[in-house]
């Protein structure tokens, strides 16, 4: 993802905004899947994401599906796309920072059928198509991790995702269980404006 830079500057500074309240996503271990616009939470009539009956809506018209619990999500920082450093390419050799990379997310099922692991195969090619399809987090206190940059009450959307796959089985023989791993990309900046949702019902038990 290109960097966006502001030509021509401000006059000053902005200030920083102190982050009084720490805010941390836990140990993710549920997924919700959506259609991009289909089941996003825009807070009218019938769309609040704080409330069960909306989210039962969307789950009913096969808008929204939650999924089995899963392990060991990873969702690792960004790293910078740079052009040049100490070399002749760029001013002074000064290594250039020019885009954002995309974040591969990981986990894994365990135990999955057959039947289920098949029921994931549609988000490949979901996913294979742009902003086609969405991501909302569920941690381990039930709370979701939701995209809103203007972090209203009772809105949410899901992450964007791209190039979803889930392996095969992964068997290790005797004291083992299998596996199958996952795996999305986010594009760099997808975490700009979440927020973390607290609810007074049990999305874990969907």
């Amino acid at each position: 993802m290109s960097l966006q830079t502001v030509c021509p500057l401000p006059a000053n500074l902005s200030q920083i905004v102190a982050t009084t309240c720490a805010q941390h996503f836990g140990q993710i271990v549920k997924i919700a899947f959506e259609r991009v616009a289909l089941g996003d939470f825009d807070a009218g009539v019938g769309n609040k994401i704080t409330v069960e009956a909306d989210w039962d809506t969307r789950i009913s018209a096969n808008q929204i599906t939650i999924s089995d619990f899963c392990e060991n999500v990873l969702v690792p920082a960004g790293e910078a796309i740079t052009e040049g450093g100490d070399d002749n390419s760029t001013l002074y050799g000064q290594a250039l920072v020019v885009g954002k990379g995309q974040v591969t997310v990981s986990g894994r099922f365990r135990g999955l059928s057959s039947a289920g692991k098949a029921s994931y195969e549609q988000f490949v090619s979901e996913s294979s198509v742009y902003n086609q399809l969405s991501v909302y987090l569920i941690n381990e206190f039930g709370q979701l991790i939701v995209s809103d940059s203007t972090v209203t009450t009772d809105v949410g959307y899901g992450f964007p995702i791209q190039s979803f796959f889930i392996g095969d089985v992964d068997s290790q023989g005797y004291n083992t269980h299998n596996f199958n791993i996952f795996q999305w990309n986010f594009v760099g900046g997808w975490s700009d404006g979440f927020k973390v949702v607290d609810l007074t019902w049990d999305i874990l038990s969907k």
